[in-house]
């Protein structure tokens, strides 16, 4: 087989130590590539660590920044390397027993990496490791006392003990996997937020993964299940971890109720791949034994990445969200309640009581650029030095204090997890009035905030929205305030 056939044909089967080599070597090959290209051309580093955190460059990717080029120019290059490396998963797949289709996992960020550490370890499925001694149980004679049946058509090996303590009722055998990998799931959720206090593409995206995974594998030791079982025990398995989070006081309802629409997929395509593992042809090695060895590969591969993603820190990209109204006054009675205003009635929309900050009031100091506002939310002030004072067109300020984005929807007393402290920070902000025909004015509020949660298009949904939602409140206030005192307006003579 020459080179070109190796790397990008896909008829045939591959197995682990080839996949393992022909991947090593593909990957060293493309990092000298990047790093030169990145050296010689960008003049920038480029690092191990780079592979491990993909925030950063579809951050930039996705936002108007000047790295956006270097990027581009490296996922170019990234092209022959992606085409041979999916051509070597599709062959792996098929010598491991598994369906080529499951190759779409090679595409997901992050959850690649945890998918090439399953195909290492998963055996051939006629050939790889050395058969093992095994015994044939059939009606005519009687399993003897250190062997387990496990209607596959042979008997377990009598040395693995998974085997013999996982329940074969179906009941049971769900209520198990979907609760056994719940401790291990709330640990590396402390991990990752308590200690490195990063909450990354390895905390949202890798380990719903792993929970579905183990969860569908761990359901299949005694008996193979089908997909529906299988995809049932993973997302229970995902919710049940969310659960705990929330029942030790990890996370608040709020933060849990935006992670599970993000989470729930994650778990099915993982809980897709663990029933392809455990629904694997029987083979030389015992299903316990395959399941042991993919769930101990992802686990301690992803406390790996979650710290290499730390490491890496990547920068968050800076997104904008303009709103807004017409309002039945002229400019200069509008731009008076935009500088400052009283106490705004208590919300009624659903998301502020969740928990999620909202505006109460707005005051000033001073008058002109230089003049501090301060917009008083429900959590503590916005501090808002003004940059530009357009009277009564233009009202731009910084914003140099953020105060917490929420306060968490637990019964538990003095719930504060990291993610409050700096991962949703505005910058800047304005207001822009344009007068409009009939002594009308149309009111446009911008913020500009950055966010430091991956994958970042994910939670810019919720953060435009809950923004929007800010935006609007105020808005709506400054209309109905203006329009209750606006003036009679005659427009001038032509």
């Amino acid at each position: 087989m020459n080179a070109v056939t190796f790397l990008w044909g896909y008829a045939g089967r591959l197995r682990r130590r080839d996949y393992a080599i022909g991947g090593v070597a593909l990957f060293v090959l493309k990092f000298l590539i990047d790093r030169s290209v990145a050296r010689l051309v960008f003049q920038r580093d480029w690092s191990l660590v780079d592979y491990l955190a993909p925030g950063q460059a579809i951050g930039a990717l996705l936002s108007d920044v000047p790295d956006r080029r270097f990027y581009l120019t490296m996922s170019l290059f990234a092209l022959p390397f992606i085409a041979a490396g999916a051509c070597l998963t599709v062959r792996r797949l098929r010598d491991a027993g598994l369906s080529p289709a499951l190759v779409l996992l090679f595409f997901i960020p992050l959850v690649n990496l945890l998918f090439f550490a399953v195909l290492l370890t998963l055996p051939s499925r006629e050939r790889d490791d050395p058969v093992l001694p095994v015994e044939t149980a059939s009606a005519a004679t009687p399993v003897t006392p250190n062997l387990i049946p496990l209607q596959y058509g042979t008997a377990v090996d009598r040395a693995w003990w998974l085997a013999r303590l996982w329940p074969e009722n179906v009941t049971a055998s769900a209520v198990l996997a979907i609760f056994a990998p719940v401790p291990i799931m709330l640990a590396l959720v402390l991990f990752a937020t308590h200690v490195l206090r990063d909450y990354g593409w390895g905390l949202f995206l890798g380990l719903p993964f792993i929970d579905g995974l183990l969860a569908a594998v761990f359901h299949g030791v005694r008996v193979p299940r089908g997909l529906r079982q299988s995809l049932g025990v993973g997302v229970l398995a995902v919710t049940a971890t969310a659960a705990a989070t929330f029942g030790f006081a990890v996370e608040g309802l709020g933060c849990l109720i935006m992670f599970l629409p993000l989470a729930w997929p994650i778990g099915l395509i993982g809980a897709a791949l663990g029933h392809a593992i455990q629904a694997r042809p029987a083979g030389p090695v015992p299903r316990a034994a395959a399941a042991w060895r993919v769930g101990c590969s992802a686990i301690f591969l992803l406390p790996l990445m979650m710290s290499a993603e730390r490491a890496a820190d990547a920068p968050a990209p800076l997104l904008h969200v303009t709103t807004a109204v017409e309002v039945n006054a002229a400019p200069p009675v509008v731009w008076r309640h935009v500088v400052s205003f009283p106490d705004l009635p208590p919300p009624r929309e659903w998301v502020f009581r969740t928990g999620v900050a909202y505006p109460v009031r707005a005051r000033i100091d001073g008058e002109g650029a230089g003049a501090c506002r301060y917009c008083e939310f429900s959590t503590g002030p916005f501090v808002e030095p003004i940059q530009t004072w357009d009277a009564p067109r233009l009202l731009r300020f910084a914003v140099t204090d953020n105060p917490p984005p929420m306060t968490e929807w637990t019964p538990w007393p003095n719930v504060h997890p990291p993610h409050l402290d700096h991962f949703l920070v505005s910058h800047a902000g304005q207001f822009r009035l344009t007068p409009l025909p009939g002594g009308r004015t149309r009111l446009e509020g911008t913020t500009w905030y950055r966010h430091h949660m991956w994958p970042a298009a994910y939670w810019q949904l919720w953060s435009d929205f809950i923004i929007h939602r800010i935006h609007l409140r105020v808005l709506n206030h400054v209309k109905a305030l203006s329009e209750s005192d606006a003036a009679p307006y005659n427009p001038p003579d032509r």
